[in-house]
């Protein structure tokens, strides 16, 4: 996982949101975006028994991913 901070289960509950590339997680960059992000990530992790990030991992997560290049695989 490139962006550090990110476990196997926030990986997860990221993909299962919509969330599928460094990039994209990067362009979730203002307040109301990571809010909505944080809803529907705490209502996967609570469908699935995970832990619930909390909007300071959030923001972490994605202020990290805005200086990461984009790589093709």
């Amino acid at each position: 996982l490139r962006v550090s901070g990110i476990m196997r289960d926030d990986a997860f509950l990221l993909v299962a949101g919509g969330v599928t590339s460094v990039p994209d997680l990067a362009r979730r960059d203002n307040v109301v975006e990571q809010g909505v992000m944080k809803v529907n990530l705490a209502i996967l992790a609570l469908q699935y028994g995970m832990d619930i990030p909390s909007m300071d991992e959030i923001k972490v997560w994605v202020d990290e991913a805005r200086t990461l290049e984009p790589l093709i695989y």
